[in-house]
């Protein structure tokens, strides 16, 4: 079982540890406080319940006659001495965390995981950044991997750049944060992005006024 640290523990471990139910208390209190403001958040603990529910449907339950239960009470519990009161529910703690990992892991589930990614740089800066975007969730990650951040009176602006048309502003954004994209159909495999150095605020005339310091192309991930 894990605290709930985020620190050290991914979104995406948290939700599901959050969904089957094997976070503390005090983890779980700041889960759903979490989710009340953090729709991101919610939206990752919802993909994981749809996810594991399932299981539910496949599997009926079903309550052992007192004599049977006797008896696995008798073969797990009988030598606990003072651990026995905590070893049913640290039991349970155990299978359910080594479920969330067998889908971690195992499976490849994450459903965080981005559908499409390009890398955008320059030779001619120093500049590069990695970004990574959901469809579902229409929101992109912008992560700056070289280069240093803008001034106080600049912003980064990412661009679509289509074949034979005027460039069309995806938004400014702040590197590491998620932001929404606007509804557009352009933005899918093969496109091309580039990122200008804008006033802060974006462009004030809607096209590109300040330098394009990278550009590159997004492919699947």
């Amino acid at each position: 079982m894990t605290e709930f640290d985020p620190s050290d523990q991914s979104d995406n471990t948290i939700a599901a540890e959050y969904v089957v139910g094997v976070l503390p208390l005090e983890g779980r209190r700041k889960a759903e406080t979490r989710m009340r403001r953090d729709t991101s958040f919610a939206a990752l603990i919802a993909r994981w319940q749809d996810h594991l529910s399932g299981f539910n449907s496949d599997y009926g339950s079903m309550t052992p006659s007192r004599r049977i239960k006797a008896k696995i009470d008798r073969k797990l519990f009988a030598k606990a001495g003072r651990w026995g009161r905590f070893l049913p529910p640290l039991l349970s703690a155990v299978t359910a965390a080594l479920l969330v990992a067998l889908f971690l892991v195992n499976w490849g589930f994450d459903p965080s995981a981005p559908d499409l990614r390009a890398r955008l740089a320059s030779p001619e800066t120093p500049y590069q950044f990695i970004l990574e975007l959901r469809r579902e969730e229409a929101e992109a990650q912008i992560t700056l991997a070289a280069g240093d951040l803008p001034a106080e009176d600049r912003s980064f602006e990412l661009w679509l750049l289509p074949n034979g048309a005027a460039p069309v502003s995806l938004g400014v954004f702040a590197p590491g944060g998620v932001f929404a994209l606007p509804d557009t159909q352009q933005v899918a495999a093969g496109a091309t992005l580039a990122v200008s150095l804008e006033p802060v605020g974006g462009s004030p005339t809607g096209a590109p006024t300040g330098p394009v310091i990278a550009i590159g192309i997004l492919s699947d991930a």
